[in-house]
């Protein structure tokens, strides 16, 4: 991130405290978007204008459905810790018998990780209708926009925008199976608290019961979140390497990804990890299922952004899956790469 582009983009955002309210007024000033939406350019519609609601979203999503029900198929992946559903778009040309998983906002002031993801989802639509290339050229594309739904909803209706654990308190992205689960020893209270035990949660015990069900057709998993414009790969709760020849395999994917980012103007690092994070997603979609886990860190000055990044985000991380589902081909059966792997960098924690 370019610090003066930075401090503009800054100045051009919401305050946290307003953040809510000035989206609210940005949705009635593009009232009736559903009613213009026009396949093949449903990118330039109106619902990318704003920040959205979890209703809206789903709303959203589910008219896309209805446009195009024999590609479009929902699916309910898990509940939340107040009983609300948690549910994934699978995106299918009807060749593919394998899908990739994709999801975001484990952590809820995230908003731009699932302004992304939705982006992605509609911009394959796009995609698809008008011949381009696409995730779905590879992969199936499973998406769940919302992973942490009640904190989300909450980032809307109360004063604390930026709530990051779920409504029980847990940091869900440090709720995953690990062999260094906890290895920092959060208490409750904090930010990063990881649960009773793994899987405590039922939108993490949820999400990997609907993954175990459907392993023979799940190839990869993809978490998005923001902001530190970075692809990151496994282990990000160890120093030491995925084992040959994944870790050149890792390599080669992360540098597809950041490559493809780059090439609709993203500037992102690619690391294992910005710091130890112990139960994290990646980790466990690569130890568990010996699939390509990724991590793609939406750019951002902060968790309160403008409206008017979430097109280029929407642009990133589209990009990005675009590249994933290509090289995870590779990964999952093709030759062994000889690249070496790049150091680890640090960032500050998200």
């Amino acid at each position: 991130m370019k610090l003066a582009a930075g401090l503009v983009a800054f100045a051009a955002a919401a305050s946290p405290q307003g953040d809510a309210d000035d989206n609210r007024a940005c949705h009635n000033q593009t009232a009736g978007y559903l009613d213009t939406l026009v396949a093949g350019s449903y990118v330039t519609n109106g619902f990318f204008d704003c920040f959205r609601t979890h209703d809206q979203i789903v709303e959203f999503l589910d008219t896309l459905q209805t446009k195009h029900p024999t590609v479009v198929t929902r699916h309910d992946v898990s509940t939340t810790f107040e009983g609300r559903v948690i549910r994934g778009y699978k995106v299918a040309n009807g060749k593919n018998a394998k899908a990739i998983y994709v999801q975001a906002a484990q952590h809820a002031r995230e908003w731009a990780s699932t302004a992304g993801a939705v982006y992605a989802l509609a911009a394959t639509l796009d995609a698809l209708t008008n011949n381009k290339p696409n995730p779905v050229d590879n992969y199936n594309l499973i998406v769940v926009p919302v992973v942490n739904i009640d904190s989300y909803i909450k980032t809307w209706t109360t004063s604390n925008r930026y709530i990051r654990v779920s409504a029980n308190g847990v940091d869900l992205n440090r709720n995953w199976p690990s062999p260094y689960w906890n290895a920092d020893h959060q208490p409750p209270g904090s930010d990063a608290y990881p649960g009773k035990f793994i899987l405590s949660e039922p939108e993490t015990a949820g999400i990997h019961t609907w993954l175990q069900a459907n392993v023979a057709t799940i190839d990869g998993g993809v978490d998005i979140h923001s902001n530190a414009a970075s692809v990151l790969y496994p282990f990000g709760d160890t120093v030491v390497n995925p084992v040959e020849p994944y870790l050149s395999k890792y390599y080669v994917l992360g540098k597809a990804v950041q490559t493809a980012i780059a090439d609709v103007g993203g500037s992102y690092d690619l690391a294992q990890r910005l710091y130890l994070t112990y139960g994290n997603f990646r980790d466990y979609t690569f130890r568990n299922y010996t699939k390509p886990g990724l991590t793609i860190e939406v750019d951002g000055v902060d968790f309160v952004v403008p409206v008017s990044t979430i097109r280029q985000v929407g642009k990133e991380v589209y990009a990005g899956l675009t590249a994933y589902s290509s090289a995870a081909v590779l990964f999952n059966g093709g030759a062994v790469p000889t690249t070496a792997a790049p150091p680890t960098t640090t960032k500050p924690a998200c």
